[in-house]
C-alpha cells in the first residue's frame, strides 16, 4: 500500500493499512501535492486495492490504485468515500499508459469535484455510485487516448446531483 505525498499528515489524521487495504479518517489535507493512493506500481499491474476515506476534506487526490506502466491494468481497485471535500479527482484507478478495468468508487454524503471509476488509455466495466452526494463531473470510464475503449462504464446516482457532465463513459 502506498500513501504518496509530499509534506507530513494532519496531526488529527488516523491512517492505517492492512495488507491491500489503506484506510483514512479524518483531516484537512491541504496541500496541492496530496495524492492518495491504495495502491501504486510503478512497474507492474495494480489489482485489488482498496481506499477508504471518512471525514477526510482538502486539496488531495486519492485514487484505488495507480500504475505508469506500459500497457500494464489497473483492475478491481476501489475507493470508499463517506463524509468526504477534496477539490481534486477521485478516481478508482488510473492506468498512464494502460488500461482501467472493472475499478470502482463509491462515495456517500460527499461533495467532490471530479470522479471516474477508472481512467487509462482504455477504460472498460467501471463503476461511480454516488449517494447524497454532489459533484462537478462524473465518468464512469473515462480514456484521454481519443481511441480507447470506453464500454461497460456504469454511473448510479442516488439522491446525488452532477453539476457539469455525466458520462458512463468518456474519451477526450
Amino acid at each position: 500500500d502506498e500513501l504518496y505525498q509530499e509534506g507530513t499528515p494532519p496531526t488529527e489524521a488516523t491512517i492505517s493499512n492492512s495488507g491491500k487495504t489503506l484506510t483514512i479518517t479524518g483531516g484537512n489535507w491541504n496541500n496541492d501535492l496530496w495524492h492518495i493512493k491504495g495502491g501504486l506500481s510503478f512497474n507492474n499491474n495494480v489489482s485489488g486495492y482498496t481506499l477508504k476515506l471518512s471525514n477526510v476534506q482538502g486539496t488531495f487526490s486519492a485514487e484505488g490504485g495507480n500504475t505508469s506502466t506500459h500497457n500494464a491494468i489497473a483492475s478491481r481497485n476501489t475507493v470508499e468515500g463517506i463524509n468526504i471535500k477534496p477539490t481534486k479527482e477521485i478516481r478508482g484507478a488510473f492506468s498512464a499508459v494502460g488500461q482501467a478495468d472493472k475499478n470502482t468508487v463509491v462515495l456517500k454524503n460527499s461533495t467532490v469535484s471530479n470522479v471516474y471509476g477508472g481512467e487509462g488509455n482504455s477504460a472498460t466495466n467501471n463503476s461511480v455510485t454516488l449517494e447524497n452526494t454532489t459533484a462537478n463531473n462524473v465518468y464512469g470510464g473515462y480514456t484521454y487516448s481519443g481511441t480507447g475503449d470506453v464500454t461497460g462504464n456504469m454511473v448510479t446516482l442516488n439522491n446525488a446531483t452532477v453539476n457539469g457532465s455525466l458520462y458512463g463513459g468518456g474519451t477526450n
